[in-house]
């Protein structure tokens, strides 16, 4: 029966989508904006919803039908409207993990016996390789028998080694869409059919249960599903027509590789700035020599994974829309899932909100607004998982009227008590909020400029939402802050002044032909000249479309152009003992006519770096770690210098921690305040240690000052210097944790310090330069 009602399902078209232009789900023809409750499905917690007296739930159910029909009786018995959200993992694929910057052990040169931890690992290959030459002395495939493996070596040799790991894992952060798929979609069918929801039934979200993270970033692993493999064999044929021309855009030579079948079978063993110049042939286990640098291997493999996922996903949700004919909703899990593709079956997008706070609201909801805002479908937007703290007292009013004017059209509370679900009941019962009632005007920002952009009302009617876009922040100098933007639809620059209208000139090439306005349209009052437009600057941003440069206020230039000179000449021993800063800072000046955007960015770089050089404080990126065998570099939007030192360290067992060190030089002060920023893990925090001068130190409070990429500073605290000698800091990560730690700037200050997102402080700078001698 099953198989018929998967060939009708598989047959049928989709239903008409459920919200139009307003954003709004519509149901049976009148708009529904549900507010009521998030609940467990047990017997309890339903009892507890019922008796609160709210109409509309989002029931945590397993995706197997297991408690499914007693929990519809209940609810439709009660009259209230339901929706499910399937609460179990998605199921996992196994994969090759590739990540030697993560499953590495370096400085090994004598005789071991490792036994290591490596969770949901079956095999691994284990790699010895000589860190001066890169030649591999070791070449292992080993059996992990109860999540150990063990690796021995029994010779000594003159140099250090590596010990590279590659595991096969069953991997619960990479959800199955190939083999495992298809008895997924049969299991939740069957769950339908066997277990019929009632009148009350509205929707269904996480249709392949909770799926950990997006395809956005790089993740570095190859499915061992034969489905994928003829996936990529097909990709490979289409993109690059002959054998040929495939092996050399991945940068290989080999008698064993003949077929587009053969090249599917490879896996690169380079990943980040890790790793060996060689390509793995899991059919014939030998090593293929490429060149990361120019090999289009990782490239064609990630393609093929994130589509053929987005693809297997949108199918599955077609499916069950025909079927169950209600919305299908996804919690928003990062840029990259199936709601971005802009031909997504997807109904809504849902939001999880952490409620302590209406900043933690706004921050909450903005990125599955900005996911639909975008998009060219008809989706609706429901915070379907608002969590309340257990303890203190929240404007749930406020929480909704916030997020209804940014464009939130559904809210389902998750509470502690029976107390707060009385409370959302009345909101509920007392609901005044329009539910088609217009959406407001949207301003993009990069991730990258979180921190000076954020979740906001700019202009009446008008919000600032992030969006996955390309850009970065300008550094325009005291007064005036902006940041470029650009995606499939948008292109431009956006310039505001920070608190006062500020007046200044700014230098455009050819500025009659630019386009610009004021946000939400008008004009500005400006005086054109050659290659020059002078205006005001109003906290009301300027935009700046289609820009063909930055546009550089030329106050700034002409300040930042004597700070750079006045550095150079007053520290000229610290900062420019060769002569080479002087030599870019003319450069810089005498291309400025030319390329007046690109010689502005060059010389506000040039000037925070020479001022880094002679500050009476401390400030390291965190990448230029003197000790970093165990990790990796990261470009990351938004970071000091778009760099980030990456620790991961799943490898436990005779490893208890891996460390970063930097040297602090000597130090004139018996101890100076240390600040890290970066992206710690909230439950890890406690476990990053930082030792100098024979002491250990933590992690004091919560974070501040948030910018880019997820990134925000941390206080360590007042720490002691070496009262002989150089200084040292070694932060010292706990083993066998499988999340990233990502660390930007260190920072060490005699002063009380501020921390103001990647920029170094710089008030001491105009007092040194002022001083004479």
């Amino acid at each position: 029966m099953l198989g018929v009602f998967l060939s009708v399902a598989l047959q049928e078209p989709a239903p008409t989508k459920w919200a139009d232009n307003s954003h709004v789900m519509h149901w049976q023809g009148a708009p529904y904006m549900p507010i009521g409750l998030r609940i467990d499905g047990t017997e309890e917690q339903i009892k507890q919803a019922i008796s609160s007296g709210v109409k509309d739930v989002i029931i945590d159910l397993p995706s197997t039908g297991t408690g499914w029909k007693k929990s519809f009786e209940m609810l439709d018995a009660a009259g209230i409207r339901y929706s499910i959200s399937f609460n179990n993992p998605a199921p996992s694929a196994e994969v090759l993990r590739v990540e030697p910057e993560a499953y590495r052990i370096p400085n090994l040169q004598y005789i071991y016996d490792l036994n290591l931890t490596i969770a949901g690992a079956k095999r691994a290959r284990a790699l010895l390789v000589s860190q001066r030459t890169s030649l591999v002395r070791q070449d292992d495939i080993i059996d992990v028998v109860d999540g150990k493996l063990r690796v021995k070596n029994t010779r000594e040799y003159n140099v250090p080694h590596t010990l590279l790991i590659y595991p096969v894992v069953d991997d619960l952060e990479t959800p199955d869409y190939w083999e495992g798929f298809d008895s997924y979609r049969d299991q939740v069918l069957r769950s339908f059919k066997e277990n019929p929801p009632g009148p009350g039934f509205r929707g269904l979200i996480n249709p392949f249960g909770r799926i950990p993270n997006d395809l956005s970033r790089e993740s570095h692993f190859v499915p061992t599903s034969r489905f994928f493999q003829m996936e990529l064999e097909t990709y490979l044929r289409e993109k690059y027509g002959n054998i040929q021309t495939a092996m050399r855009a991945w940068d290989i030579r080999a008698s064993d590789v003949s077929t587009f079948a053969d090249l599917s079978k490879l896996v690169p063993l380079w990943a980040e700035s890790r790793g060996l110049g060689q390509i793995w042939n899991t059919a014939s286990n030998r090593l293929i020599s490429s060149e990361p640098t120019s090999s289009n291997a990782w490239t064609d493999i990630q393609s093929v994974i994130a589509s053929s996922a987005n693809r297997r996903y949108e199918r599955l949700v077609q499916v069950l829309e025909t079927q169950i004919k209600v919305p299908v909703i996804q919690d928003w899990n990062g840029w990259g899932s199936a709601y971005e593709d802009q031909k997504t079956n997807l109904d809504g997008v849902g939001a999880t909100v952490t409620a302590d706070s209406i900043i933690n609201v706004m921050n909450g909801v903005a990125r599955p607004l900005s996911t639909v805002r975008r998009g060219t479908g008809s989706q609706f937007t429901w915070a379907t998982d608002v969590r309340l703290p257990a303890e203190g007292s929240f404007d749930l009013a406020q929480i909704s009227r916030v997020s209804h004017d940014m464009g939130m059209r559904g809210w389902f509370f998750r509470c502690s008590n029976a107390e707060q679900m009385a409370q959302v009941a009345s909101l509920a019962n007392l609901n005044t909020l329009d539910a088609e009632g217009g959406l407001p005007n949207i301003l993009y920002y990069p991730e990258a400029a979180r921190g000076v952009a954020f979740p906001t009302v700019i202009a009446p009617n008008t919000w600032w939402l992030p969006g996955p876009g390309r850009g970065e922040v300008i550094d325009y100098g005291d007064g005036i802050e902006g940041y470029s933007y650009q995606d499939r639809r948008e292109d431009f620059i956006a310039m505001w002044a920070s608190s006062q209208p500020v007046q200044t000139k700014l230098r455009l090439m050819n500025p009659e032909t630019w386009v610009y306005a004021p946000l939400g349209g008008g004009e500005i009052e400006t005086k054109i000249r050659k290659n020059d437009v002078e205006l005001t600057v109003t906290p009301q941003p300027i935009i700046f479309r289609n820009p063909r440069e930055v546009p550089v206020p030329m106050p700034t230039w002409e300040i930042t152009s004597t700070m750079v000179a006045g550095i150079v000449t007053k520290f000229k021993d610290i900062v420019d003992s060769n002569g080479t800063e002087l030599f870019r800072l003319s450069d810089y000046t005498k291309s400025f006519d030319r390329t007046p955007g690109d010689a502005y960015i060059a010389l506000r770089k040039q000037w925070r770096e020479v001022a880094i050089k002679a500050a009476p404080f401390v400030w390291i990126q965190a990448e230029r770690a003197e000790d970093n065998a165990f990790s990796a570099t990261r470009m990351i939007q938004g970071a000091s210098g778009n760099k980030v030192l990456m620790v991961r360290a799943p490898l436990a067992g005779q490893i208890n921690s891996y460390q970063a060190k930097y040297t602090l030089g000597r130090s004139t002060v018996p101890s100076l305040d240390l600040w890290v920023s970066g992206r710690i893990p909230a439950h890890l925090r406690h476990l990053v240690d930082f030792q100098t001068a024979g002491k250990s130190y933590k992690i004091t409070g919560p974070p501040v000052s948030f910018y880019g990429d997820g990134l925000e500073w941390y206080h360590v605290g007042r720490v002691e210097m070496a009262r002989e000698g150089e200084s040292e800091l070694v932060i010292d990560f706990p083993a066998g944790q499988h999340e990233e730690f990502l660390v930007d700037v260190v920072m060490l200050s005699r002063d009380d310090f501020a921390p103001t997102g990647p920029q170094p402080p710089m008030g001491w700078l105009l007092q040194a330069l002022s001083e004479g001698g």
